[in-house]
């Protein structure tokens, strides 16, 4: 190469050899190969490591002589190599032709050519055969002479080969190696630049050479590299790496990394011998991983994945980015940040069906480098785009699930997928990490959320004390169930909201239960923000730190003011069921005994009454027989009144208007309670009817007024009034004994002198009474408290020592049938008949009285002491039975199956019952139906002439209608 000193030691080498040829040089080493390639010369000289580079490249092979420090060697065309020996070979036959070459001389010197020869001395015979044996040996030494040479040359070629081979492993790995070459002199001038440069940076290595090492380097950069660069040529040996931007043929910079060493002192250098690679995409990485680390102190003020968007917009140069959250199994994403042309959009939910982000989902990164929105026509953002590259990586969590993606957009196609996947695959931890950490906190906001409410909306409520018994926390309920607020509550003392008796306790027994550590169970009364007091049960334990020492009380308020009022209500329930019971067991006590009562009082009295009617009144046992006659009424009727309070006496209910029924009451309760006391009527207006029999009115009012008026001294005041009242089922849940529903108020008061807890607690039971001796039998309250049941009512009473007395019975609405206009008045008494009655009474006493009487009126009887034997006379009987008379309750069979098997017999048969008590044979609860026709032990002969005459002219008495 021209002006090279290694060109200069090659020409002193071949003239050195006298070797004949025309030296040419050349001003660069490529114009070297193509001249002979050319056939412009027949070799070619070059440095080895652009032969072994090059020779290739241009058809040549190359010579293995070399010298150092660079290995020149010979480079001939292909087909016509020569190896060293024909060179050797071609000099020699030079030497023979020339005059006074070493060759010529010896030659001349062993034949001695002359002109003539006469004689031969026989001296010079030896000498000959001495000549001839040195010219053997001569021959000899140069045919061995040559074949060493030739084994030489050989041997020089094949080393010449072996050089060949590893110059061009060498010259392979320096173009193909990352790092590109560079020699630098001190004047900043590049000496040599590896062929790579080209491949790397787009810069021809002659473009280079000869050229400033400042020239390409970023103008930012260029002070800090020229100190670094004057650093490691001042210092021999030294080595130093520096990374800086460079300058690319096609434009642009990009970084590279510079290791260079000083070998200035080394000849076959002479200069800053360097590489450099390109670092580009890591630098890229390196800032990637700068942001991320950046960006974790910056969430306050921009959210992070809206900072993520816009940095991967511009470090990747793309239009648009997008990063999703998924949902619903992975089929659809809900974007968390969009950042389209410079600006973010609204947040939405897509399907992720036919987008490139579906097939990026459980996958680590997918992409298009080009034509994206070809391979989804679909996807309308693509379209609207007219996006043509796309990148996407999925975000997973720490099980390794998918839970979100980011994708990159660009209408221009991808020229660096590798940096864009690199750049995706960095974000996507950070980013999933920012994912599980948000949902994290949302999972703990709602739990905190969910805790709150759990802890403010607690049915109980919930309280915690410091070491001196002041609040520092209470939840809503607490607030609530009080009526305070947090600022009447906290740092106040929790004895100031105690009940004035329960203050001291506290302070004495709050150090107790610090030192225990737990308490459980203590009821107390605390005072509420109105004044009132509520009843609270207390649970609190102690909460210390790890040391054991006191921190806070962790306590439970369950307001039990409720319980407490329902365990009151439920003992005070308790006593009136123990009341219900025991009148209950009294009722059935008196019904039996009325029962086996009335029988006797019915012999009595029919007995007496038919012997009085065989006596005149001044016959001497006339007045006797009253006497016994008067007895056994008062007898029956005070049995009358223990069925009644029993609900065992029958009665016949009608339609009834309260108000007129009432009315027809007042002038005989004028009598009854004299005229010191002013009776007062007011009744209500368009009263509700009721159904019930007439004449419980009657003995209600009767027996109401008679207390009214023992309970006034001197002058007073009765009032009677009606009303209409409707009970709820929750006013009736807060009010004992009182029943759902519509009813007709009938309500008598006095102003007499009341009655206490006790006496009010024993009210109607029978034969109490608080009247003296002989003035009451204590059954007139029972009889009205049994009448109200039976007619399926109810009765409240109030009362206090000294503030009269008020009774309030609720009797039911009747809704349906024809309304009665009132009391029908009594029959008149009936003659007898003629008609044939069966009579059937298990009492003997009672069948043979009633036996009589039927008799003494004209009726044909026929008496059966039993049903069996009344169903023996029916069958054997040959005329015609009108009418059946039986008793109700008999030991075979009950008076009611009894007309049920006449009525086979006897279709038309009449039908009246006698008893003492009903037990519901032919009645509910002592109510006849319609239609039935009763009679009440003990009866006169009048009562039974009527009831004959009643049930004899109804239109039927079938049994079936029972």
């Amino acid at each position: 190469m021209q002006g090279d000193h290694n060109a200069g030691n090659f020409i002193n080498l071949v003239k050195n050899f006298h070797i004949t040829c025309d030296v040419v040089e050349k001003p660069g080493f490529d114009e070297v190969f193509k001249a002979v390639a050319s056939k412009e010369a027949d070799a070619g000289v070059v440095n080895s490591t652009f032969g072994i580079a090059k020779h290739r490249e241009y058809g040549l092979r190359s010579t293995g002589l070399v010298f150092n420090p660079f290995d020149i060697f010979f480079a001939v065309a292909k087909g016509k190599n020569r190896d060293l020996l024909a060179i050797l070979e071609t000099h020699l036959a030079h030497w023979r032709i020339q005059p006074d070459s070493p060759y010529e001389k010896a030659r001349r010197k062993w034949l001695h050519r002359a002109d003539t020869i006469t004689v031969i001395p026989r001296w010079l015979v030896p000498v000959l055969i001495v000549a001839g044996l040195f010219a053997l040996v001569a021959l000899a030494f140069v045919f061995a002479l040559k074949q060493q040479v030739k084994r030489k040359t050989l041997s020089l070629t094949e080393s010449s080969d072996r050089y060949q081979i590893l110059a061009a492993r060498q010259a392979k790995m320096v173009a193909n190696i990352g790092d590109v070459i560079v020699i630098i002199d001190k004047g900043g001038i590049i000496r040599y630049k590896s062929p790579n440069v080209e491949k790397r940076f787009g810069w021809k290595p002659e473009a280079l050479i000869g050229t400033s090492a400042w020239d390409k380097i970023h103008p930012d950069d260029l002070a800090s590299a020229r100190t670094f660069f004057d650093k490691i040529m001042q210092e021999p040996d030294a080595v130093g790496t520096m990374a800086f931007r460079y300058k690319h043929g096609a434009g642009g910079y990009r970084w590279i990394e510079f290791t260079g060493t000083g070998l200035f002192h080394d000849p076959d250098i002479g200069g800053l011998l360097g590489n450099y690679q390109d670092i580009t995409e890591r630098k890229q990485e390196e800032d990637v991983l700068l942001f991320l680390a950046q960006s974790s102190s910056s969430r306050a003020d921009e959210p992070f994945f809206d900072l993520l968007a816009r940095y991967l917009a511009q470090t990747l140069g793309m239009d648009f980015v997008c990063i999703d959250r998924l949902e619903g199994a992975g089929l659809r994403a809900r974007t968390v940040s969009v950042w389209c042309d410079g600006h973010f959009e609204d947040n939405v939910s897509y399907e992720l069906k036919d987008t490139p982000c579906g097939d990026v989902v459980g996958k680590t990164v997918c992409c298009f480098a080009a034509g994206v929105r070809r391979s989804f026509p679909r996807d309308q953002v693509l379209q609207d785009l007219c996006a043509e590259s796309y990148a996407g990586v999925t975000l997973f969590d720490h099980t390794g699930a998918p839970i979100g993606l980011i994708a990159v957009i660009g209408r221009k196609p991808l020229t660096n997928r590798t940096l864009a996947e690199n750049v995706l695959k960095l974000v996507a931890v950070r980013a999933a990490g920012e994912m599980e950490r948000l949902d994290a906190e949302q999972a703990l906001k709602e739990s905190e959320a969910r805790f709150r409410l759990l802890y403010e909306k607690a049915p109980l409520g919930y309280q915690s004390l410091d070491e001196n018994g002041r609040f520092i926390q209470v939840n809503q309920t607490w607030l609530d169930t009080l009526g305070y607020t947090w600022e009447d509550v906290i740092g106040k003392s929790f004895a100031d909201f105690l009940h004035p008796d329960w203050q001291d306790h506290f302070k004495q027994n709050f150090p107790r239960f610090k030192a225990i550590g737990e308490i459980m169970g203590v009821e107390f009364e605390m005072m509420k923000k109105d004044g009132a007091f509520i009843q609270v049960s207390f649970n609190g334990k102690i909460a210390r730190d790890q040391n054991g020492n006191f921190q806070q009380t962790h306590c439970i308020l369950h307001d039990i003011t409720a319980r407490k009022q329902a365990e009151a209500e439920k003992e005070k329930l308790q006593d009136q069921l123990l009341q219900a019971q025991k009148m209950e067991s009294v009722g059935r006590l008196a019904g039996g005994v009325a029962h086996d009562f009335n029988n006797m009082l019915g012999v009595i009295l029919g007995h007496a009454e038919m012997a009085l009617e065989e006596v005149k009144e001044n016959h001497p046992l006339y007045a006797d027989l009253k006497e016994i006659q008067a007895a056994a009424q008062r007898s029956a009727d005070l049995t009358r009144q223990l069925l009644t309070f029993a609900r065992k006496q029958m009665i016949s209910p009608k339609i009834l208007h309260l108000n007129r029924t009432v009315q027809q009451m007042i002038t005989m309760l004028h009598r009854l309670i004299g005229e010191d006391i002013d009776l007062i009527w007011k009744p209500a207006e368009d009263l509700w009817p009721v159904k019930m029999d007439p004449s419980q009115i009657d003995q209600i009012l009767a027996n109401l007024c008679v207390n009214a008026r023992d309970a006034i001294t001197g002058v007073g005041k009765i009032t009677i009034e009606t009303g209409m009242k409707t009970f709820d089922p929750a006013y009736c849940a807060e009010h004992t004994g009182f029943v759902p529903g519509d009813f007709v108020l009938l309500a008598l008061s006095d102003n007499g002198c009341g009655m206490d807890r006790k006496t009010l607690d024993s009210l109607f039971e029978p034969f109490f009474t608080t009247k003296d001796l002989g003035k009451g039998t204590g059954l007139g309250l029972a009889m009205v408290y049994g009448i109200v049941r039976q007619n399926n009512g109810f009765i409240n009473v109030y009362s206090e020592p000294g503030k009269g007395t008020v009774f309030r019975i609720y009797l039911p609405r009747y809704l349906s049938g024809d309304e009665a206009a009132g009391i029908s008045p009594p029959a008149e008494p009936a003659p007898g008949g003629n008609e044939t009655i069966l009579l059937v009474e298990d009492e003997a006493a009672i069948l043979g009285l009633a036996r009589v009487m039927l008799e003494r009126m004209g009726y044909g009887v026929l008496a059966a002491s039993s049903p069996a034997e009344a169903l023996r006379q029916a069958r054997a009987h040959t005329g015609k039975i009108d009418l059946l008379m039986t008793d109700v309750v008999m030991p075979e069979m009950n008076g009611r199956d009894l007309a049920v098997q006449l009525a086979k017999l006897y279709p038309d048969l009449k039908l009246l019952f006698m008893s003492g008590y009903t037990a519901n044979v032919i009645a509910h609860h002592g109510v006849l139906d319609e239609g039935v026709c009763f009679i009440q032990k003990p009866f006169s002969k009048n009562d039974l002439a009527l009831k004959l005459r009643e049930a004899l002219n109804a239109a039927t008495g079938h049994p079936d209608s029972i």
